[in-house]
């Protein structure tokens, strides 16, 4: 008896850090000042995604609303979307060595279009 309420309590200890995590992990843009869509919990941004016809589209929509820097989640990891062309000269030309390790996002991935950052390595 006593070990099945340890048991039970460690399970729920558990399963409430494991929220509060998820939720402190949608707070990543809020505290950075950086605007964006409310995410929905555990799946961020991928509802809204995956339920609109046009990938691009939507993302247009939200600049216009946002502007050209805004924050998106892939599930609880964050994306920034950036459509500022001096900012990704400054980024991608004049800082790259300080950027080495460039993840490709997922949604990129899904996506059959070409896009700049959707690029592999030559080889």
């Amino acid at each position: 008896m006593i070990i099945t309420l340890i048991l039970f309590t460690c399970f729920v200890s558990l399963i409430t850090v494991y929220f509060l995590t998820l939720k402190s992990r949608y707070s990543y843009f809020r505290v950075r000042s950086i605007p964006g869509p409310s995410p929905t919990f555990f799946f961020g941004h991928f509802g809204t995604i995956w339920s609109t016809k046009f990938y691009s589209r939507q993302l247009q929509e939200w600049t216009r609303k946002f502007g050209s820097i805004y924050g998106l989640f892939e599930g609880t990891r964050p994306l920034y979307i950036v459509s500022d062309v001096d900012f990704l000269q400054q980024v991608f030309v004049h800082q790259f060595s300080l950027f080495s390790s460039h993840r490709v996002s997922f949604l990129y991935q899904l996506s059959k279009s070409v896009h700049l950052i959707s690029v592999g390595p030559s080889r």
